[in-house]
């Protein structure tokens, strides 16, 4: 399960010794048997700055779209229930050694994965979305149907079928993630998981694998990550208007050894 292979991860951090402070980016990166980190604090003012934004209702500039030419939704409705939406910010260093900020949101806002100012998905939503318009008409199809019929014997087949075409979708999907680390690899599930821990839904769509594959990919050096949550408190209670967390342990920790892999760690 993702669950337990994370928590296997956080357990091989303790056994390391490595003690976690809090808010801080970590991966326990096989290729380099270390761990690699990236602070916190550096970033916090980047944060407020983004948070100044947000409380004003801006995700962009006026007139920008998404992806499919849509207008970007009013950051407001990160306020409505169950509308709370975690966020993040990387500050690095380019080549020349000039500042760059990055800004990132999980998942997606208003369904939309892509937002100018914003660091895209690891994936090509091009791609995300040919799939979606060839595959995803005969799920429909497949519910409407379900919702139509009244035998128990064929309600179950086709609740199978559905399943079935959702996972084979699913995977498709999944095929379009690539991995950026800062030791210039490239790299799909098998080579960010080895094998140990299973994809599930969301996987790779958090603030910190978005951060750290953008900044790996114009080739940034991180000096500070922090992520924070904005909005209607979660329907689980565990996020909070405003405050800062960790990468999560289940989604981001089996996929930030191999991320960070690379990166010039902050003694």
């Amino acid at each position: 399960m993702v669950g337990g292979g994370g928590c296997l991860l956080l357990m091989g951090l303790e056994m390391m010794g490595f003690e976690h402070s809090e808010g801080e980016t970590r991966g326990l990166c096989r290729r380099c048997d270390r761990v690699h980190v990236v602070p916190r604090d550096g970033a916090l003012r980047a944060m407020q700055a983004l948070q100044q934004e947000l409380a004003t209702g801006r995700l962009a500039e006026p007139g920008a779209t998404d992806e499919r030419g849509r207008p970007i939704v009013d950051a407001n409705v990160l306020h409505q229930p169950r509308g709370g939406k975690m966020f993040g910010v990387l500050v690095g260093r380019d080549a020349g050694g000039s500042v760059v900020v990055l800004r990132a949101f999980s998942g997606q806002v208003g369904g939309a994965w892509s937002i100018p100012g914003w660091c895209p998905p690891l994936f090509d939503v091009g791609a995300w979305l040919s799939l979606e318009a060839t595959y995803d008409p005969e799920i429909r199809g497949v519910t409407a149907k379900l919702e139509a019929c009244e035998q128990d014997a064929a309600r179950s087949v086709l609740v199978q079928r559905r399943a079935a075409l959702s996972r084979k979708l699913m995977e498709r999907y999944h095929g379009l993630y690539t991995f950026h680390n800062f030791a210039g690899r490239l790299g799909g599930w098998p080579q960010v998981l080895d094998g140990e821990t299973r994809v599930s839904s969301g996987m790779g769509d958090c603030c910190a694998p978005k951060l750290l594959n953008e900044a790996a990919r114009r080739g940034l050096a991180p000096a500070a990550l922090v992520e924070f949550y904005w909005g209607a408190t979660n329907r689980a209670k565990t996020r909070t208007h405003k405050e800062t967390y960790s990468p999560c342990a289940e989604k981001c920790a089996p996929l930030l050894g191999f991320m960070l892999c690379g990166i010039r760690d902050t003694p």
